[in-house]
C-alpha cells in the first residue's frame, strides 16, 4: 500500500489544525496515550469512534469511515486466496 496509513492520515490532519496531541485528544474524548498509540499503529481505534476523530478534526465523516474501513479490509485480506471473490459476494449480500 502506498497511501497513508488510518494513523499517519489522523496525525497529517491533526497537524494540518495546528492541535499538540494532547488538544487532539481532549477534543476526541480519550487520553492521548491512546491517541498516540493510533497514530503509530500499535493499535486501531473503534469503529463507533470514528465520527468522534472526524468531529474533532472538522473532517467529512464518510470519507474518514471510508479510509478506515478499506485499510482494515486491505490488511485483513492481504495475500488470502478468493480475497476478490469473498468481498464480492459480501458486496452482493450488502445491496
Amino acid at each position: 500500500m502506498t497511501q497513508l496509513s488510518f494513523g499517519q492520515k489522523l496525525r497529517y490532519i491533526r497537524h494540518g489544525k495546528g492541535l499538540s496531541l494532547k488538544q487532539a485528544a481532549e477534543l476526541i474524548g480519550i487520553d492521548y496515550t491512546t491517541l498516540s498509540k493510533i497514530e503509530k499503529e500499535e493499535r486501531y481505534p473503534q469503529i463507533n469512534s470514528i465520527k468522534a476523530y472526524a468531529d474533532a478534526y472538522g473532517f467529512d465523516y464518510k470519507e474518514l469511515q471510508i479510509f478506515y474501513l478499506t485499510e482494515r479490509i486491505l490488511k485483513q485480506l492481504d495475500g488470502v486466496d478468493y480475497a476478490i471473490d469473498a468481498l464480492n459476494n459480501s458486496i452482493n449480500e450488502l445491496k
